[in-house]
């Protein structure tokens, strides 16, 4: 039934083949596993146009609605939508989430097969906007380490400090580098050991880098 799938859930892969009775059971998609357990996401050579149109259409049909939420799509080796999930660590609601893109996959039944790129890969939506829903409700609990631009969760039981904000100069939304898997240093330590060490933006990014942070820039809205 693929990777990202749990008992008693229905598959997009399944979803051609639904009756009517296979739909009435479906009440939400799966909270997704960890990313070290996943596909990787799309490949590089993709066209920009036709994997943009292809987002596009699942983010409409699919995704729209739940913007605030990390929804990952898996793809078998045709390129077939084979899996859908909703991260549970991250976001604002992703619970509603996962029942919400159950309802959207019972009407829409079929999917169109992506392009030849995404063939045993995924395609992630959502992952700046639900990871900053998630650090809006952590710091509603928990205390914070802050620079002069940058902040991080203090050590806290309820969420686990795996982010950095970075108010950049010019920039209306904060940059946000999330922790890889994998990657032991809590944000709080990195933070302050990037602060006292460097300077400039560019410095400051790269020493938080090179801790096992990812970058994620803010989307255009």
């Amino acid at each position: 039934m693929g990777r990202f799938l749990q008992s008693g859930v229905i598959a997009m892969a399944c979803l051609p083949a639904l009756s009517a009775s296979a739909a009435r059971e479906v009440t939400t998609v799966p909270a997704c596993t960890a990313e070290s357990t996943l596909p990787p996401v799309e490949a590089q050579d993709c066209g920009d146009r036709e994997l943009a149109s292809y987002t596009a259409m699942l983010s409409e049909e699919i995704v729209r609605g739940s913007e605030d939420e990390l929804v990952r799509f898996g793809f078998d080796d045709r390129a077939r939508v084979s899996a859908v999930c909703v991260d549970e660590r991250t976001g604002r609601d992703p619970w509603q989430a996962r029942k919400r893109i159950a309802d959207r996959l019972i009407e829409m039944r079929e999917i169109p097969v992506g392009p030849r790129c995404v063939a045993g890969r995924r395609i992630d939506f959502n992952r700046y906007e639900a990871k900053l829903a998630e650090t809006k409700r952590a710091r509603n609990w928990c205390g914070l380490v802050t620079g002069q631009r940058m902040k991080a969760l203090a050590r806290c039981e309820k969420f686990s400090s795996d982010w950095i904000l970075y108010d950049r100069i010019g920039v209306t939304r904060p940059y946000l580098y999330v922790k890889a898997d994998g990657a032991q240093t809590p944000a709080a330590e990195t933070l302050m050991r990037c602060e006292r060490s460097a300077r400039s933006f560019e410095d400051q990014s790269r020493c938080i880098e090179a801790d096992g942070f990812e970058l994620l820039v803010p989307p255009p809205r």
